[in-house]
C-alpha cells in the first residue's frame, strides 16, 4: 500500500491525490515525459 510523501497517510492504488492533505500522488508511470532538447532550441 502506498503512503503520502508529505503526511504519511495511506493511499489507495486508485487515488490520484492524498485524501488527508491533497498532495498529488507521484509515480514514474504517471509523470509526463520531459520534452527532448535539440541543439536548435539550445543555440537557436
Amino acid at each position: 500500500m502506498p503512503y503520502c510523501r508529505k503526511c504519511g497517510a495511506a493511499l489507495k492504488d486508485e487515488d490520484m491525490f492524498c485524501p488527508k492533505c491533497g498532495v498529488p500522488k507521484t509515480g514514474e508511470a504517471k509523470r509526463k515525459p520531459k520534452p527532448e532538447r535539440t541543439p536548435e532550441k539550445w543555440w537557436g
